[in-house]
């Protein structure tokens, strides 16, 4: 369930779906100036729909400069790749855009803020340049 879609009284607003999220596998090149073919990679994530898949695949894509060849919903897999485990891929501290697993990720607690940070340090120091005189945390 997505978070912005509870209520400041705990209850769920009207105008968000409730999306569930699903396994998702995606297959990206490194892209070579020379003209040689990269190294294919397999990661996985989760995400609640095609669109919101395709911007964080877009997303990681630009950042890491490699080339997307694929993404699917896994289940829709064939064969080895339903049943395989594969490296989750990573996403960008907000503050810094270091790369980081999604898991260790600290999210803002600023309402509506959607940064995801990599650490306390990159936490403070966004709450601090970004949010100083807002007044709106939870």
């Amino acid at each position: 369930m997505r978070e912005d879609a509870i209520g400041i009284d705990g209850v769920l607003s009207d105008d968000h779906d409730l999306i569930p999220s699903v396994k998702w596998l995606v297959a990206f090149r490194n892209r070579n100036p020379d003209g040689h073919i990269g190294k294919i990679s397999i990661r996985e994530f989760l995400c609640g729909g095609f669109y919101e898949a395709f911007d964080r695949v877009q997303s990681y894509a630009e950042k890491t400069n490699v080339e997307v060849l694929w993404f699917k919903e896994k289940r829709a897999c064939d064969g080895p790749l339903t049943n395989s485990i594969q490296l989750q891929l990573g996403c960008f501290c907000t503050y810094c855009n270091i790369e980081h697993n999604t898991e260790d990720s600290i999210p803002c607690e600023e309402l509506y803020c959607k940064s995801n940070l990599c650490s306390r340090k990159c936490y403070e120091d966004h709450v601090e340049l970004k949010h100083r005189n807002s007044g709106t945390l939870r």
